[in-house]
């Protein structure tokens, strides 16, 4: 099977998907694996176009996936460059599978990205959120820290340890879309509160510790497949 993990050179992007390095030396044992990031659109929708399942990092919308969000300095561009939208490049998700760390990508009823490819492309399954991938902790939860206590990429590390792990697992045990999904939510959900219980148990009220996990368990909750989720990832 050839796989394509398309990381976007945005530097938040590349700061929070670092683990696609691990990824492509674990998956590239028994797979053809292709790690896209070239800054050539051109040259990453011909690798893209040779995968048979693709998995975008990247910065998203509800009509489609970025190739350029951010400028040099990290603020976002007025002209941003789409990689695969709803009217651009759109035909590269044909018969494909597709698992997108994008936000909004697989949003229904609004002609989004996802349930289009599904429905007008041929996309043979899309992995999607339909929100908005948040990595804020509450201001509420933050103040009640003790000073200078560094908590802003904490979020950021649980979904790079539940994504490496996923991922892994999916290839490993040829899991499903649906299965995919449902592990997704439940691991994104358990680890969320136990790293927030390793890290601050003893500073913070346990009440608080729910509230400051609500912005990963919201985007589980948002995770959504459109298609036959029984399409399994290496068969």
């Amino acid at each position: 099977m050839n796989i394509g993990i398309y990381r976007s050179q945005d530097s938040k992007i590349i700061y929070n998907s670092i683990f696609s390095e691990s990824l492509f030396k674990s998956f590239k044992h028994n797979n053809n694996v292709e790690l896209i990031m070239d800054d050539n659109i051109e040259i990453c929708l011909s690798k893209i176009q040779q995968s048979d399942l693709i998995i975008f990092f990247s910065h998203g919308f509800h009509q489609g996936i970025f190739h350029r969000f951010l400028d040099r300095e990290g603020e976002e561009l007025y002209k941003k460059e789409w990689l695969i939208g709803t009217n651009k490049n759109f035909e590269f998700l044909k018969n494909k599978k597709v698992v997108a760390f994008s936000c909004m990508t697989a949003l229904r009823d609004v002609d989004g990205l996802g349930e289009l490819a599904v429905l007008n492309q041929g996309c043979k399954v899309y992995f999607g959120f339909e929100n908005s991938i948040n990595r804020d902790l509450p201001e509420e939860y933050l103040s009640a820290l003790p000073k200078n206590t560094d908590a802003k990429n904490l979020i950021s590390s649980v979904y790079s340890i539940v994504f490496f792990e996923v991922l892994n697992k999916a290839i490993e045990k040829n899991l499903s879309f649906k299965a995919f999904a449902q592990l997704t939510k439940l691991l994104l959900k358990k680890r969320i509160i136990k790293k927030l219980l390793e890290e601050y148990g003893e500073h913070v009220k346990l009440d608080m510790h729910i509230e400051a996990a609500l912005p990963v368990m919201e985007t589980a909750n948002s995770i959504f497949v459109h298609g036959n989720d029984k399409i399994k990832f290496c068969s």
